[in-house]
This record gives C-alpha cells, structure tokens and sequence, in this order.
C-alpha cells in the first residue's frame, strides 16, 4: 500500500508567493491557495517577487 505525503495540520502563518504575469489566473491560483489556508502574495512582475519577500529589495 503506498503511503501519501502527510500534510501540515495547521497552514495557518504559511505564506505562498505567486508570482504570474496574467492577473486573472494570478487571482484564481491565490483564491485556490487561500482557500487551502495559505496566505497568498501576489506579484505580477520581476521586481514585485524581490521586493514582496521581508528584508530585500527589488533591483532592475
């Protein structure tokens, strides 16, 4: 019998960077992650991603 990875019990403070250039699906894979107890951030370019995450900076 195989076995299924077991999820965390609690997503609760577990944050998911998404990052997608069409904001449309970049909403519907955030709504699809919030709805599974994930914090969702949303970037919708390259900068965004460097500048979202705690203690950097974007750079061009």
């Amino acid at each position: 019998m195989a076995s299924t990875p077991a999820m965390p019990p609690d997503r609760a403070g577990r944050t998911v960077l998404v990052v997608e250039d069409e904001p449309a699906l970049a909403r519907i894979v955030a709504w699809i992650l919030t709805e599974g107890g994930y914090h969702a951030v949303v970037a919708n370019n390259g900068p965004r991603p460097s500048a979202s995450r705690p203690g950097t900076t974007a750079s061009r």
